[in-house]
């Protein structure tokens, strides 16, 4: 039975109408513009009627999420069986296409497909341009250009129709060197030009580690030396002169050395500081914490291969202590009905129990003590218990596997504590039952990880005023985060005896982590969101005030021109005291200076483009 077109309801974006020349000698050019309806290559909707393309691709691309029964009687529809002439006479009548131009359009194909300079886009140039995507993609991610090889990778893109086969996709080789050269070159070109329109002074930060995705081989020995000769011909590379860059860098000796050699000025970066306080100077000094660390390490190495029995002895704990409970407000519940219970006796009951009291006075009023000891005992258990019954519904924590630590991380030393202390009882059934008793920590040993879970989730909250500015530099933040850290490392004498000597070596060695200089205060005056923060006695422990403080920033970075510039263009006649004018001009560079490193950070986006890329 012949299908209805009417009764199409597919959407138009969905179809399309195939062109299929019939196998005779010379077919009619109008095959080149009738065909079926299909919805996918392997199934034709409609069999008996032929289609006008042109129609069809008009209509699509005006109305792409309508149904074609909606529009069908828009499209030119013949019967499959018909002569040529009427589809011959649709084709002249509303696309005004003879057969003439067609066979000349065809000719013109022809010839442009043998021309030297066809201004198309062509396959290749669709595939230069992905390759610089994917390029850009690999360079931002750390991704190895091998991807593009992968199964996986070349389906998505196919089913994606972003390629129409694998051959469309630029290989490994294509990537690299070429494209990867093309990106570096253009990052480099930029970067010169972000320098040489920025402030004098710009800020860079250094820090080295060993990696195997290094730019460039650093095969000398890591002294200072060495470190100089390499920073000083990166700085001569990018035109920038040593004697104005203000660097941030970590306090390793050699760095410190190489930088001090160069003559610059340097300040050490408050990450590593924080880390260097808590690993190298308080836990490498507590041997009982150091002992600790070292023995939850050993249990996560154990367990690593039985974290689904651990799971199951971790939810089975749960049940037992929620069963627990419910039984001690079970018994707590029979006892208080039986107090109740009691006070409803007989009269005769009454009189000889009176009696009894009378003579054994002693033993009545121990037993009644003892009864309401129990009572109020029995009550404070059934307030305790339903208390910790309704955290624990509240609070209740999924299952966390155990995690390690890593060296240069001081905030995975909480991760690993936390998903250890998380487990405690499951650790001991399952240590318990492969017999490695000796790995088992006591009670008072679990009581020291609790105690540094809570200082140093304490630490990781005070941490994160630095994490969360990320457009911006922080240099103003460094002494707001001092003063945090002075306020955890007060002593009310209510912690433990490890929290206690964890706060005095952590103040012990704060001065030589975050000491105070002239300039952490010159950035935290000049930032107005700390205006109301008093930091008076880290400006008298400096031996100097505010005002000098600032008028030394104004000649040590000579920015003089902006107090030209400033009092030409917005100060009036009655312009206020000089050094008053000093600390307003100062403000204003520096807000320049951070605005321009935002927008520098926004522009080095827009560079890494694919327009960027194939532009000349």
């Amino acid at each position: 039975m012949p299908l209805d077109p009417d009764k199409i309801d597919d959407l138009n974006k969905t179809l399309f109408v195939h062109i299929q020349l019939p196998n005779v000698p010379r077919p009619s050019f109008i095959w080149n513009y009738f065909g079926h309806l299909y919805k996918n290559p392997r199934k034709a909707l409609d069999l008996d009627r032929i289609y006008c393309k042109v129609c069809f691709e008009n209509i699509k691309e005006e109305y792409p999420d309508t149904s074609f029964s909606s529009v069908r009687r828009q499209i030119g529809t013949y019967s499959a069986t018909s002569g040529t002439r009427n589809m011959r006479n649709h084709l002249l009548a509303m696309h005004q296409i003879t057969e003439a131009q067609a066979i000349k359009k065809t000719n013109k194909h022809i010839v442009s497909m043998f021309a030297r300079n066809r201004d198309t886009t062509s396959s290749s140039q669709l595939k230069e341009k992905l390759g610089h995507q994917l390029s850009l993609m690999c360079c931002k991610d750390l991704l190895p250009f091998s991807i593009v090889e992968n199964e996986g990778f070349q389906e998505f893109l196919i089913s994606n129709k972003i390629v129409n086969t694998k051959y469309d996709i630029p290989s490994r080789t294509t990537l690299s060197p070429l494209n990867l050269n093309k990106i570096y070159n253009v990052c480099v070109d930029k970067t010169n030009e972000q320098i040489k329109s920025s402030t004098n002074y710009p800020t860079i930060t250094c820090d080295a580690w060993s990696d195997n995705l290094r730019t460039q081989p650093f095969n000398e020995a890591h002294k200072g030396e060495s470190i100089q000769d390499l920073v000083s011909n990166v700085l001569n590379e990018f035109g920038i002169n040593p004697n104005n860059v203000i660097v941030v860098l970590d306090k390793g000796s050699n760095m410190r050395k190489g930088w001090r050699l160069l003559n610059v000025i340097h300040i050490f970066c408050a990450g590593h500081g924080i880390h260097n306080l808590l690993m190298k100077d308080c836990f490498h000094n507590m041997h009982y914490v150091s002992e600790i660390l070292d023995k939850v390490q050993p249990i996560s190495n154990k367990l690593r291969y039985r974290q689904h029995e651990l799971e199951n002895e971790y939810f089975r704990s749960n049940e037992n202590r929620f069963n627990d409970l419910l039984s001690s407000i079970d018994k707590a519940g029979e006892i208080i009905d039986a107090d109740l219970a009691s006070t409803h006796i007989d009269a005769d009951d009454t009189q000889v129990l009176n009696e009894k009291l009378q003579n054994d006075n002693l033993e009545a009023l121990w037993l009644s003590d003892d009864l309401k000891f129990r009572s109020n005992a029995c009550e404070n258990t059934y307030k305790s218990n339903c208390s910790a019954l309704i955290n624990n519904n509240n609070g209740f924590k999924r299952f966390h596997t155990l995690k390690k630590r890593i060296v240069t991380r001081w905030n995975t030393v909480l991760v690993m504590l936390c998903s250890y202390a998380d487990n405690i009882p499951g650790i001991e059934v399952i240590l318990g039952r492969l017999k490695q008793f000796d790995l088992i920590l006591t009670a008072a040993e679990n009581e020291i990880v609790r105690d540094l879970i809570q200082f140093l989730s304490l630490c990781e909250s005070t941490t994160t005023i630095l994490s969360a500015s990320k457009s911006y530099p922080t240099i103003s933040l460094g002494l707001l985060l001092r003063i945090e850290i002075e306020s955890l490392l007060h002593n009310d004498g209510l912690e433990s005896l490890v929290i206690q000597d964890l706060k005095f070596l952590m103040s012990a060695n704060l001065d030589n982590r975050f000491p105070v200089t002239s300039l952490y205060i010159c950035a935290f005056l000049l930032d107005p969101s700390q205006l109301k923060i008093d930091i008076s006695r880290y400006v008298t422990q400096c031996h100097t005030t505010k005002e000098l403080i600032l008028s030394e920033m104004i000649k040590q970075f000579k920015i003089n021109h902006f107090t030209q510039a400033f009092a030409t263009n917005n100060v009036s006649t009655s312009s206020p005291s000089q050094s008053r004018s000093s600390i307003t001009t100062t403000k204003t560079a520096t807000l320049h200076s951070n605005s321009t490193t935002i927008a520098s950070s926004t522009s080095m986006k827009r560079y890494l483009s694919v327009e960027s890329l194939n532009s000349p």
